[in-house]
């Protein structure tokens, strides 16, 4: 079975052409490496009516009622990543699983600062930090296309390095702007 991650009909449609059996559909309002441009709902309307293939909705998905929305909506399923990220079983340091906890929709960027070796315009959403506020960047770094210094480390490995030499003010934490709170608790439902 071949799925396949798009962020737009166009990707969509060339997905299918190509033999993917399902599609992940992912809204500008993700985390991380974001393809969409287009906020989820628009996306995957517009993509569930041009495909006969399993479509899973990703992106802004922070609570059970929003699964139920994007299921109503004609989704077969719901990809989470920010929230579960923040969860009592996942492998984020402490640190990023506070600032998840912490954060609001206002507190995310969508920014190209953190990929400089990555193709163009290779968004990642974070939450803000010093680089995405313009401050200069003080650790192991390069110029990225818009000749602004950034972290020489994707976002990925941004927040190893920064485990590694105790600086995590410049690093992305990778968070999604997903509608309801994401709190740290466990997976299983046990709030702590």
């Amino acid at each position: 079975m071949v799925v396949h991650q798009v962020g737009s009909m166009a990707q969509a449609l060339e997905a299918r052409e190509a033999g993917a059996d399902a599609l992940i559909v992912q809204g500008v309002e993700a985390g991380g490496h974001v393809y969409g441009r287009q906020p989820l709902e628009q996306i995957l309307a517009d993509v569930l009516a041009v495909v006969d293939v399993p479509v899973a909705a990703a992106g802004e998905i922070a609570a059970g009622e929003t699964v139920a929305h994007l299921l109503s909506q004609g989704a077969q399923a719901a990809v989470l990543g920010t929230a579960l990220l923040a969860t009592k079983e996942s492998f984020a340091h402490p640190y990023h699983k506070q600032r998840i906890a912490e954060a609001t929709v206002q507190d995310t960027v969508l920014t190209e600062d953190f990929h400089i070796n990555g193709p163009a315009h290779a968004a990642v959403r974070v939450l803000r930090n010093s680089v995405t506020n313009g401050a200069a960047y003080a650790g192991p770094s390069a110029t990225n296309r818009r000749g602004r210094r950034a972290s020489h480390l994707s976002v990925q490995y941004g927040l190893t390095a920064a485990l590694h030499d105790r600086r995590f003010r410049g690093h992305g934490v990778v968070c999604g702007s997903g509608r309801g709170a994401y709190r740290q608790h466990s997976i299983c439902g046990r709030a702590h």
